[in-house]
């Protein structure tokens, strides 16, 4: 006869978030993006794809140099501090586009104020694009490589590689 020893609920959660929890996290988040009624018994409207949902933030440094790539930080922080109200009732990258569009006035704006408070003497430009982004994680989420909506920022000529 085999003898199964129990284990307290909470050893048996710790060993299998262990050992299978980023698999079952990935598949989570994959069942998440999947629709509610994948064969439309409820629902006859598609859902959006991730690309349709999201409006990326791209800014492209002057340089590849430390300050560079610093006072991008500084500009990107000063830009989404700037749209964070007009973008926070959005549910998709359409939605945040037509927010954005006649801000982006302001968004220059604030870059190249961001600029000036670092004393560098390039300016921003700014564009709404379609853009190829490579794989990307930012905390939990993961974003995988595609063709994605784009707020672009180029700081200067914008030669800095920014992946």
């Amino acid at each position: 006869m085999i003898h199964i020893k129990k284990q307290p609920y909470k050893i048996i959660l710790h060993t299998f978030l262990q050992t299978c929890g980023p698999i079952f996290l990935i598949l989570l988040s994959l069942m998440l993006l999947l629709p509610k009624h994948p064969f439309g018994t409820k629902s006859t409207i598609a859902p959006l794809s991730l690309e349709d949902r999201i409006l990326r933030l791209h800014i492209l440094a002057a340089g590849n140099d430390t300050a560079s790539q610093e006072i991008k930080l500084h500009v990107r922080d000063a830009v989404l501090e700037h749209i964070r109200t007009a973008v926070s009732n959005v549910a998709t990258a359409k939605e945040a586009e037509a927010a954005l569009l006649p801000l982006l006035p302001e968004i220059i704006s604030v870059a190249n104020q961001t600029l000036e408070e670092y004393g560098v003497s390039y300016s921003a430009n700014a564009e709404l694009t379609t853009e190829y982004f490579p794989i990307k994680q930012y905390g939990s989420l993961l974003l995988p490589p595609g063709e994605y909506r784009a707020l672009r920022i180029i700081l200067d000529e914008g030669a800095g590689k920014n992946w």
